[in-house]
């Protein structure tokens, strides 16, 4: 298990320059995007394209407000916390927000295994217990969140490796991430 305090990460531009966005944690490769996953938060504070990502699949969600996205022509007005999955390659746009957004971002290549987001809260969560090739990041969305009784503060997260035991939550809301290797890899 490890700790990743929001306020310990590091802010990059996007790869196509109009946005900024902060590394929650990848797991690294040797494909041509050097990682086989990446979870990040976003700030979306203007208009315009998301980088493209050719050979990987993305999976978004708002975590401050709604956002409205462009995905290959089509609509898509997201609530807070409303997942949407799309290919990396896709054309998507993003409407300008009335303010910035926090937007959590996960991009895994379907060749190395898959994904899955969720927000929820303890009820919802089920255990948060990675299988012998899954990786979990629990993203805390409020300050006062805890896992096996260390304090989070607000998108402070914690990753668990694959076979690593869960640790017991509070109350809180959380992100979930599931990452997932296919069995072949």
């Amino acid at each position: 298990m490890r700790i990743l305090r929001a306020d310990e990460r590091t802010t990059q531009p996007w790869a196509n320059g109009r946005g900024v966005t902060s590394e929650v944690a990848t797991h690294m490769s040797t494909a041509p995007s050097g990682w086989d996953w990446r979870v990040s938060i976003a700030t979306v504070a203007d208009g315009g394209p998301f980088s493209a990502f050719p050979g990987h699949r993305r999976l978004l969600t708002p975590l401050d407000g709604s956002l409205s996205l462009r995905v290959d022509g089509r609509v898509r007005e997201l609530r807070p916390h409303e997942v949407l999955e799309f290919d990396g390659q896709s054309a998507t746009c993003v409407r300008r927000p009335a303010r910035p957004r926090l937007v959590l971002n996960v991009i895994f290549a379907p060749t190395w295994g898959g994904a899955v987001l969720a927000v929820s809260g303890k009820e919802d969560r089920g255990g948060a217990a990675p299988g012998l090739s899954e990786w979990v990041i629990v993203l805390a969305l409020h300050d006062g969140a805890a896992i096996g009784g260390l304090l989070l503060g607000r998108l402070d997260a914690v990753l668990f490796e694959p076979g690593e035991k869960p640790l017991d939550a509070n109350d809180s809301h959380f992100a979930v991430a599931r990452m997932t290797a296919n069995s072949s890899v």
